[in-house]
């Protein structure tokens, strides 16, 4: 699942996007902070909990007080590789080993790719996550990521029951690269070419958008990109944002992609219903497929009860399509374009009769592909023909059975380089990046021959 934008939903010591999260909604003002819980290490399997309680451990092993601003449904691992961002209560100053947290007893359930789901063992509700170094909390405010370091593989030990052995570490972050994620749009300010929304699903969270000059900017039901002016002209307070883009520690959410869905569908009607699903297989003969049913986001009266573990979905009227990513858009494509493996989001209308939903859009959201990890280190070279950088690890890895210490990647034009000086992020060019300087660079490491970029954070802490 490495595309340029699923970078985007990585965190540099993370990894991120549309990030889905908590209900509540609080002002992120003072102290204030925030955890990115990382779901990129779930391919083949779903973990999902309501967490209850989030605290650190100091280095003595004394526990601070409750952090969790209140308690809320959260993924640590998801089939698209998106996370959590939750908020927090101020982080004391202080010096600490771990990250711990607590989900509700009886809460947290497992899916498997093959559609096999199950309640996750009463010990693995605790989670201790150590930093990977100890954390000297100042008092700023601070965003927490935790990363899995290893794929998410729960096992079944009884009717129902499954266990996780986790391999996850925590660290202090600076930025947070969003994927996939939806902004409703309160105000709109042309002149200064940025607008106020709320970020969907982290909170109800206001953020400031601005947008990058090279972002790719589009409005349903065209294809065509428009520039930044065309795109605010026509950007209506009450319209539902599909984003890609890097939010900051003051809330500002600097875009390189955007879909305008258009003003959200009237509250009450009813009608429409939208799904996330990964694809199983296609249907011989029938431009149909079946799939695994992940989320109902909308709508999920419309679906039988009890709800459906799979589903047959009709994509004979669909329109099919990508989601917005840096660089490209594919448009509308043939039924040909879907493949098993890959996760969509459904939108249909109506309660679905008879044994397949009739879709009336579908996104791709991913490939069926590896996820990509990230590569911290500092740089040793940069080359323009062809395009790549040369990082020289901080820890030796492993790939393919080879020990590495240094890497070459390769910087295609898709891949979003951005600096961070610990508060704001700006996106530069390949020949900005210096040898010396600290990098982090998402790619998949399963990949052949030189492996591709699909992110560089500059200036890490």
């Amino acid at each position: 699942m490495a595309t340029a934008l699923r970078a985007l939903a990585f965190l540099l010591f993370a990894a991120f996007a549309a990030c889905s999260g908590g209900s509540s909604s609080f002002s992120f003002t003072g102290s204030t902070s925030n955890l990115f819980l990382d779901g990129a290490a779930g391919i083949d399997a779903e973990i999902a909990g309501r967490l209850a309680s989030v605290r650190l451990e100091a280095l003595d092993g004394t526990a601070s007080g409750e952090l969790l601003a209140a308690e809320t449904d959260v993924a640590l691992a998801r089939m698209d590789g998106s996370g959590s961002l939750i908020a927090l209560r101020g982080i004391p100053d202080g010096a600490f080993a771990a990250l711990v947290l607590r989900f509700a007893d009886g809460s947290m359930r497992v899916r498997l790719g093959d559609a096999r789901e199950g309640a996750l063992a009463a010990r693995d509700h605790f989670l201790r996550v150590p930093f990977a170094n100890p954390w000297l909390a100042t008092g700023r405010r601070s965003c927490l990521a935790l990363r899995h370091t290893a794929s998410v593989t729960p096992l079944a030990i009884g009717a129902g029951v499954m266990e996780w052995s986790p391999s996850v570490v925590a660290a202090p972050i600076d930025v947070a690269p969003i994927r996939f994620g939806r902004v409703d749009v309160l105000r709109v300010d042309v002149a200064a070419e940025s607008a106020v929304g709320l970020l969907v699903g982290m909170d109800a969270r206001q953020i400031t958008l601005a947008f990058a000059p090279d972002a790719l900017l589009l409005r349903e039901p065209s294809i065509t990109p428009l520039d930044r002016a065309s795109f605010l002209a026509g950007l209506l307070p009450g319209s539902r944002l599909v984003v890609d883009g890097v939010l900051d520690l003051d809330d500002r959410l600097t875009v390189t992609a955007a879909l305008d869905l258009g003003v959200n569908e009237a509250h009450g009607r009813g009608e429409k219903g939208e799904l996330r699903a990964r694809i199983l297989e296609l249907v011989p003969g029938r431009e149909a497929f079946r799939a695994v049913l992940l989320d109902v986001e909308k709508g999920a009266h419309l679906l039988p009860d009890p709800r459906p573990r799979t589903l047959v979905v009709d994509a004979s009227p669909a329109r099919i399509k990508w989601s917005p990513r840096r660089g490209r858009h594919g448009g509308h494509l043939p039924f040909s374009a879907l493949e098993p493996g890959m996760i969509v989001t459904i939108e249909w209308h109506g309660a679905m009769t008879g044994e397949a939903l009739a879709a009336e859009k579908i996104d791709i959201r991913e490939q069926g592909t590896c996820l990509g990890r990230d590569f911290a280190g500092e740089v040793l070279a940069v080359s323009f023909d062809p395009r790549t950088l040369s990082l020289r690890l901080r820890e030796v890895v492993v790939i393919d059975g080879r020990e590495l210490r240094e890497i070459e990647f390769a910087v295609d034009e898709d891949t979003p380089i951005v600096r961070t000086n610990g508060s704001a992020v700006r996106l530069v060019r390949l020949a900005e990046i210096e040898v010396g300087e600290r990098a982090n660079v998402l790619a998949d490491p399963r990949g052949r021959g030189r492996l591709r970029a699909e992110l560089v954070v500059l200036g890490w802490r």
